[in-house]
């Protein structure tokens, strides 16, 4: 058995330690591993995988749907990479398989009351998601993000050249009524790992990588409930549900499929890259 996990090549240096555990999990179960780069994949220098099974943690969804129809096995598969790297198509989703979300638009018009949230839908790690106290600051910060873009070499969210060419879209979502707060849990193998309670006490924004405080959170028999509510119809190898606290009730705002984990191995014994690994041998 073949592990091929796929790096954009400017992420897979700042990840290396990540990458290491799965090649000690490999190792542990007798798997082979092999590391690839999308990049040398697009220009031909590393074929494409054609054995094994892949562990794609590109965020390119026609990489997965490429790979599908090759006849491998990915992780995650092609429509959790759409669902992790559209925030509006999972916010509808969700909608449609009827959970509550916040009010969403494309249309920042559609709102009459501020502040409200914009994010882009193909942004990750909070760089993306601004605060708007009117109308007018949407422009400000669109160019800011636009700027940011094209000048960005490496980090988690660097875009291919087309999207930095062809602009960004936003989407726009009224504010929960507990800022700066929000519930990350983690899923492997459609079973919930753990949840981490994510917090800052000087930005609306709560994520870890910008500094935001973590502690380990235990749902309660409803909050649980919701979770898997959210997981139902979905075959997920190993991401993030990440939930905003809205009138004392758990509300859903995005899933990371590429997911990190340094709030796990830094607040917990959880070796979640070694239970993804025995997830995805059992399954085969």
């Amino acid at each position: 058995m073949l592990c091929n996990l796929i790096y954009n090549r400017p992420e897979a240096g700042p990840n290396q330690n990540y990458i290491d555990f799965y090649r000690r999990a490999c190792s542990r179960r007798g798997v082979d591993f092999l590391l690839l780069y999308k990049e040398d994949i697009d220009a031909g220098i590393a074929p494409l995988p054609q054995h094994g099974f892949v562990i794609n943690r590109t965020r390119d969804l026609s990489l997965s749907k490429k790979l599908e129809a090759n006849g491998l096995p990915v992780f995650n598969n092609s429509r959790i990479t759409l669902l992790g790297n559209d925030k509006l198509a999972a916010l509808r989703y969700m909608e449609e398989a009827g959970l509550p979300i916040l009010k969403t638009s494309e249309n920042p018009e559609d709102f009459d009351r501020y502040p409200i949230i914009m994010k882009s839908r193909d942004g990750h790690g909070g760089t993306e998601v601004f605060l708007l106290h009117s109308p007018e600051e949407a422009a400000v910060y669109q160019q800011k993000a636009l700027r940011a873009r094209a000048g960005l070499t490496n980090g988690p969210t660097d875009m291919p050249i087309a999207a930095k060419t062809t602009g960004i879209s936003w989407i726009y979502q009224e504010m929960s009524d507990t800022p700066g707060k929000d519930l990350r849990v983690y899923i492997t193998g459609n079973r919930i790992t753990a949840a981490m309670l994510r917090s800052s006490d000087s930005d609306f924004r709560s994520n870890f990588c910008l500094g935001g405080q973590a502690s380990v959170y235990t749902l309660s028999p409803a909050e649980e409930t919701i979770v898997k509510k959210t997981m139902s119809g979905l075959s997920i190898g190993h991401c993030g549900i990440d939930f905003l606290f809205h009138q004392d009730h758990l509300i859903f705002n995005e899933l990371e499929d590429v997911v990190g984990s340094r709030m796990l191995y830094s607040y917990t014994d959880i070796d979640v890259v070694d239970d993804y690994i025995a997830y995805i041998l059992s399954a085969l």
